[in-house]
């Protein structure tokens, strides 16, 4: 699944509760106008200034650690949101915010402990517990970060953001229909979104809902015809209803915005052979070896092709090579055996043959049964 949100969070540039002086108020405020305007060495001099005017006033920390959060320097942001912590304990936006820069270098569970805080003391802050559902998605914990977006959303339920990423975690807790309601709520509050009808589409896969996945599928090309993994999904479904030319246009549309990826070269080869195009699944078996040469399946297809070709030492190189990459790979022995046969290795294949049916082949027994015996 893709994750739709960024987990930094929109930065508050100016909390005028806080500034209990109106020197701070203005430093402060000088601040805001050059951090709006990404002139980040003045805003921190104008916070610093304000820092001295009131040292223990934690803001002014507060707002240093946010440039640094801008420009994603988390470590030194949270030196600062330290600071502030120091001179105000559980200080709402220092937790938030450090709790932010945690999760962004994957300190999930320190993020967690700061915002588990900042809910205890101020409890309906619907921020406080999106980030936490995100850091739960992070750990993989799907059943709590459903419980913090159910909280989340009772607080605000127009967040749209946190309709996409419950139905994301309920996915992942094979709650099928509840994510794509989730995902058809953040359409209606977000609108048309590549993007959403992706991840939709990858829930109704997950129920074997293949038209559905489709319609989805082909929404998000609509909105956004480069969308590379949407049109690799698609034509892998293509594939599998057997409707293997039109895989191979999507599989070759998404290798053109993309040509440095293994698995695509190994699908559309895969088409082209059930379509007897044996030189054109060579071509692509070929490239997808040369991209990944430590994958057994793709020595596996080659060999194939290459024994319907009548080629069977070249086939016997190729199984053999999948069988060193994985020596459970059942196909790979049960193909070799063939080969060995057709060359008059009677030994061999049959040795093959055993082996396929200890490893699941039922076929393979037949092969025994009238050549072996």
């Amino acid at each position: 699944m893709t994750r739709y949100t960024n987990i930094i969070p929109f930065i508050i540039c100016c909390i005028a509760s806080l500034c209990s002086l109106g020197q701070v108020n203005s430093n402060i405020t000088d601040g805001d106008n050059f951090f709006n305007r990404n002139n980040f060495a003045e805003a921190e001099q104008a916070y610093l200034k304000a820092k001295k005017e009131e040292p223990s006033n934690p803001l002014p920390n507060v707002k240093i650690g946010l440039i640094y959060v801008k420009k994603r320097e988390h470590q030194t942001a949270i030196k600062h949101f330290n600071n502030a912590l120091q001179k105000k304990q559980n200080d709402s936006l220092a937790l938030y915010y450090r709790a932010s820069s945690l999760s962004e270098l994957k300190k999930y569970k320190e993020a967690i402990t700061d915002l588990t805080t900042l809910i205890n003391t101020y409890d309906l802050w619907a921020n406080a517990y999106y980030l936490r559902g995100m850091c739960h998605d992070e750990l993989k914990e799907y059943k709590l970060a459903i419980d913090d977006y159910n909280k989340t959303l009772a607080i605000n339920p127009m967040l749209g953001d946190a309709y996409i990423d419950r139905g994301l975690a309920k996915s992942n807790v094979k709650d099928n229909a509840g994510a794509i309601s989730d995902f058809n709520k953040a359409i209606e509050i977000k609108g048309a979104d590549a993007s959403l009808y992706y991840n939709q589409a990858l829930v109704e896969i997950n129920m074997n809902n293949f038209s559905g996945a489709l319609r989805d599928l082909n929404k998000a090309l609509e909105l956004k015809s480069d969308y590379y993994e949407a049109l690799y999904k698609r034509g892998l479904i293509k594939l599998s209803v057997k409707d293997y030319k039109m895989a191979i246009k999507d599989f070759d549309n998404a290798i053109g915005l993309k040509s440095d990826q293994a698995e695509i070269y190994n699908k559309r080869g895969m088409a082209k052979d059930y379509l007897q195009d044996a030189a054109g699944a060579l071509s692509d078996f070929n490239s997808a070896i040369k991209i990944d040469e430590k994958v057994a399946e793709y020595y596996c297809n080659r060999g194939s092709v290459k024994f319907k070709m009548d080629n069977y030492s070249e086939a016997i190189n190729d199984f053999s090579k999948a069988i060193e990459l994985s020596n459970t790979y059942a196909m790979a022995h049960y193909r070799r055996a063939s080969a060995r046969f057709n060359l008059g290795y009677k030994k061999e294949a049959c040795e093959d043959w055993e082996k396929a049916l200890n490893l699941g082949i039922k076929e393979a027994a037949n092969n025994i049964k009238q050549y072996c015996n």
